[in-house]
């Protein structure tokens, strides 16, 4: 049953939050500056996942580090449309959650100015090492 799931589709905050526990996604996207006229050599990195003491973090290298923490599981911050959530960081920043698998989202993260990440990203590999260690160290 597990592997006919509809993962873009959730119908709560919590069943999204569910999805992300435990999992530590990262990938390459685009980004554009509007501002700019040189165009970046190097694709962005984006990181994502959930702290159960901090909250979801987003970590996005891209010439610089930016990183975004949501505490706030609330409509204060999220919507949801049709098969995306939505992260209101402010009045002009947006971040577009669509969860395509069990181990992909493609994200959208927009500023009032800039797009600052378009892609998607995968559940990271764990190493031997951290796969022997895992059931021993607690989050």
């Amino acid at each position: 049953m597990e592997e006919t799931r509809i993962y873009n589709y959730f119908f709560q905050f919590s069943e999204f939050q569910s999805y992300l526990e435990g999992k530590r996604f990262q990938g390459q996207g685009i980004h554009f500056d509007s501002g700019s006229s040189e165009r970046s050599v190097k694709p962005p990195i984006l990181s994502a996942f959930l702290d159960p003491k901090k909250g979801f973090i987003l970590q996005l290298k891209a010439g610089k580090t930016l990183e975004r923490i949501c505490t706030d599981w609330t409509d204060n911050f999220w919507t949801r449309k049709e098969d995306l959530f939505v992260w209101n960081v402010s009045p002009t920043e947006q971040i577009y959650f669509q969860a395509l698998d069990r181990n992909r989202i493609h994200i959208h993260w927009k500023s009032s100015n800039d797009i600052l990440f378009s892609g998607t990203i995968e559940v990271g590999t764990k190493s031997l090492f951290q796969k022997i260690l895992s059931p021993f160290i607690r989050n």
